[in-house]
């Protein structure tokens, strides 16, 4: 039980430092985005669109090639969050490095065992051979922890609040997903041959090769269109008396959204909302982007020879005419929002809107702009944390973390000598020196050889021998 809580400490902690991490990136990333559609205000619809996008699918490789790629260590050190509860000044109490005998705990060796056990030798002055078995350091050999002076782990309460948020913020994705599920029980999949002509005709003319699945309902619902690869079009069945430039507009949007493949990037901006609750950016990039991306479908619709008043008439009178689910919108793309419809009729009617589409060379451009700028802030790092590097200071066998107790032996720093990394090959040289003797046991502390390492915190051993004739308790 305490590995499986250590561990899940140890995950907390890490998974703090990419949040942390992806907080700081994540807001220079937005903030860019916003200059750069601040500069684009004469582009089109679709264009700003296709910054949005980018900005929000940079949201979602940053942490992952923080891992993947190299890191350059220049960002100062964010990873250590354990901030003290109280003023109060820490007083550390160290142990000595050969502490009285009679503090020392019985340790029960038998001379046969002693005999027997590479860890034990049969004179004081034997030299040391064998490597011995690992052993626990004794509690009353570690030092005292800091008296005034305790510790937040910040790790597990701010993973706990992300994973509330995170669960909180798909609660609408799922209500949604039931809601056009329902949805499409209560319709079937229509088969009129003049229903599938028209959608065929006006796919070929907005240059539409996907297929789409038309359902009427026996309801007055608003048109919309889901499905991240089998696109479905709902309709209502009263479509059928419309006129026909109505007919022909709503269809020509709905299909818009399809050729743009609307729907994946609608879902892809709910998952990055979903994981960076918490960054009010990006709530504001995914309201811009459902203005953009109902403004770029319009653009299509007004292409293809529509006229501009008589649609946003139509738009009015759709939008007062027929009614929508209260979560399906967030999963489905309606025609038309009541909260975007004022801003939406403004940009129609406006004569000189630049209504261009996205060309690949603008696409290509784009994402050949976002790997310019993903993979170096990916690769930005904190200088320790990147590495994993630990400033260390040495006294004798005795190794502690600067301004702190190190995890494996608990020494602190105070008090200490600094001894530079250049002595570690002498100190680890050095022959350990056994304690006093009291009644024929002796003890000594020594590094652990075999798991040294330049540059990082030895392990120590305890080791024990009984040169006596009396087994321990």
């Amino acid at each position: 039980m305490n590995k499986l809580m250590s561990g899940l400490v140890a995950l907390s902690g890490a998974s703090l430092a990419v949040i942390v991490d992806a907080i700081l990136k994540g807001v220079l990333l937005l903030a860019l985005a916003f200059v750069v559609v601040l500069l684009m205000r004469k582009a089109s619809a679709a264009s700003r669109h296709l910054v949005w996008l980018l900005a929000v699918v940079s949201l979602l490789l940053v942490p992952v090639l923080s891992g993947v790629l190299p890191g350059w260590r220049v960002l100062p050190e964010w990873r250590a969050l354990d901030f003290p509860t109280t003023p109060q000044p820490s007083v550390s109490v160290a142990a000595p490095l050969h502490p009285d005998p009679e503090e020392l705990p019985a340790i029960r060796v038998s001379p046969s065992q002693a005999e027997n056990s590479n860890s034990l030798s049969s004179s004081p002055n034997a030299p040391w051979q064998g490597e011995p078995a690992e052993r626990a350091v004794p509690e009353s050999l570690l030092p005292a922890k800091p008296i005034g002076e305790e510790t937040i782990r910040w790790g597990p309460i701010v993973m706990g609040v992300w994973l509330a948020g995170l669960l909180v913020a798909l609660v609408p994705v799922g209500l949604g997903t039931a809601s056009l599920w329902r949805i499409r029980r209560r319709t079937c999949p229509e088969t009129d041959g003049c229903w599938l002509k028209r959608i065929e005709e006006l796919s070929i003319k907005i240059g539409l090769r996907r297929p789409v699945r038309l359902l009427l309902s026996s309801e007055r619902v608003m048109p919309m269109v889901w499905g991240l690869l089998y696109p479905k079009l709902l309709m209502p069945e009263k479509a059928e008396k419309w006129s026909g430039d109505r007919l022909r507009m709503v269809l020509l949007h709905e299909l818009a959204h399809v050729k743009r493949w609307d729907c994946l990037t609608n879902a892809l901006t709910r998952l990055v909302c979903a994981l960076y609750w918490f960054n009010p950016l990006v709530w504001v990039v995914a309201w811009r982007m459902r203005v953009e991306r109902e403004r770029a479908c319009d653009d299509i619709v007004l292409r293809t020879g529509a006229n501009a008043p008589d649609y946003a008439e139509e738009l009015l009178q759709l939008t007062t005419g027929l009614k929508t689910s209260i979560w399906a919108p967030g999963n489905a793309l309606a025609i038309t929002r009541k909260s975007t419809l004022e801003e939406r009729l403004l940009a129609i009617v406006d004569q000189g809107r630049n209504r261009r589409g996205l060309t690949r060379v603008a696409l290509c451009v784009g994402l050949a702009l976002v790997a310019m700028t993903v993979v170096p802030m990916a690769m930005l790092q904190g200088q320790n944390a990147a590495s994993g590097e630990d400033k260390t200071v040495f006294r004798g066998h005795e190794a502690a973390r600067v301004g702190g107790a190190d995890a494996t032996t608990g020494l602190t720093r105070e008090g200490m000598p600094d001894v530079p990394y250049e002595d570690e090959k002498q100190i680890q040289e050095k022959e350990p020196v056994w304690g006093k003797s009291v009644e024929g046991v002796q003890v000594r502390l020594r590094a652990d050889k075999a798991t040294w390492k330049e540059g990082t915190v030895p392990g120590f051993k305890v080791d024990v021998r009984n040169l006596g004739t009396r087994d321990l308790y």
